[in-house]
């Protein structure tokens, strides 16, 4: 069967982490500055105000500072397999945050649970437990969790159970991050428009996903919650196919949705 070197994926959360330079190129171009001599990605932004860092296992860490003694006054922590969407997303809102750059409609888009009705995801909440929503293709989860149940109330963003060999990845927001850099990471996480991946690059969990190959001008196949063009043929292999921000953010889902 002749394939594709690269493919269309989407939703994005099933895309893989793709390029790191994806997510650094804009901050460098909003002005953070790169720490030279590190072997992974360690960004700053002017007046040390906030920080992207990326770990020797590939997870990245986004944190905002407070002005009075530098401490952390809010971090978002993503797991390695992340779409770089998703991560510069978060990154560049909270450059365009701290640059006084308008960002409107990050904040019109409400609190997170609204984000994720708009992209289909239903409610499948359980008395006693956080709040929960899921995608169509159960793949993904939105979760609030109150503070009466944890340390501060927070939201996570996860695939497949963050579990790495399931192509799951896990994105963390602490108590008081606010609305928009969680918006951010979940509209972008949940579009439906396709984002292109090489074939090597993507985790084995999202190629068994992958509905047949279909050239470009014929109808495509949703069946699942991923679709595959061609680019160029190639043989697919089969076998592996405040503070900074506003005051702390403790805005939980919409009413209508609790």
């Amino acid at each position: 069967m002749t394939a594709t070197s690269h493919i269309h994926v989407r939703p994005v959360y099933l895309a893989g982490p793709g390029d790191r330079a994806d997510i650094t190129t804009p901050m460098l171009r909003h002005g953070w500055a790169q720490e030279d001599g590190l072997p992974h990605p360690s960004l700053r932004a002017p007046g040390d105000r906030a920080s992207l860092r990326q770990n020797p296992e590939g997870d990245w860490s986004l944190a905002c500072h407070s002005p009075v003694d530098g401490s952390p006054a809010w971090s978002v922590s993503f797991t390695a397999q992340t779409p770089s969407e998703a991560v510069a997303a978060s990154a560049v809102a909270t450059a365009q945050f701290l640059s006084g750059a308008d960002h409107r409609h990050l904040r019109e888009l409400g609190s997170p649970d609204a984000v994720a009705a708009r992209a289909g995801w239903l409610s499948v909440n359980w008395s006693g437990r956080p709040a929960t929503w899921r995608s169509p293709d159960r793949a993904a989860r939105l979760v609030y969790t109150p503070s009466h149940l944890t340390q501060g109330a927070r939201w996570s963003v996860s695939v497949n159970a963050g579990q790495q060999g399931e192509a799951g990845w896990r994105a963390d927001f602490t108590s008081g991050a606010p609305a928009w850099v969680i918006n951010a990471a979940l509209e972008a996480a949940s579009a439906d428009r396709p984002v292109t991946r090489h074939v090597d690059g993507l985790p084995r969990a999202t190629l068994l996903q992958l509905t047949t190959p279909t050239a470009a001008r014929q109808p495509e196949d949703r069946r699942s919650a991923a679709g595959l063009r061609y680019i160029r043929p190639v043989r697919l292999n089969q076998a592996a196919a405040t503070t900074t921000g506003p005051a702390p953010d403790t805005t939980g889902p919409s009413r209508s949705r609790r």
